[in-house]
């Protein structure tokens, strides 16, 4: 089963470790640094999630929910972030899961596990 997620994070080893870690649990995960990788990845692909963080060099990630909601439907998007309102700002760009970083990956995989089952 094919599980095509968005993934927008600017720090490159914190992409990298997570791109091998849900690759190695089945998902399809195709990597973004910034806004403008993520729209256009929007734009040509469809998601079964977004993963993204909220500091973003060139748009704030709850700016950016905002910019891909025209392209990603029913979407899911999980923010996961360290900025001490990053929970807040989540759930005012209507994010449907947020997870405070630093963070377990068995329980990001329960979230994304969880997001994945549920209809679009």
């Amino acid at each position: 089963m094919e599980r095509p997620v968005l993934l927008v994070e600017d720090d490159f080893s914190t992409s990298e470790v997570l791109e091998l870690l849900l690759s190695d649990d089945g998902y399809d995960v195709q990597r973004a640094r910034d806004g403008g990788e993520a729209l256009v990845a929007a734009r040509e692909n469809h998601f079964g999630l977004v993963l993204m963080d909220l500091t973003l060099p060139d748009l704030l990630g709850d700016q950016l929910i905002g910019v891909l909601q025209p392209y990603l439907g029913s979407t899911p998007v999980m923010v996961m972030s360290a900025a001490c309102d990053g929970a807040r700002r989540a759930q005012r760009a209507r994010a449907v899961s947020f997870l405070p970083k630093p963070f377990e990956i068995d329980v990001l995989l329960q979230r994304m596990a969880t997001l994945y089952r549920q209809p679009n």
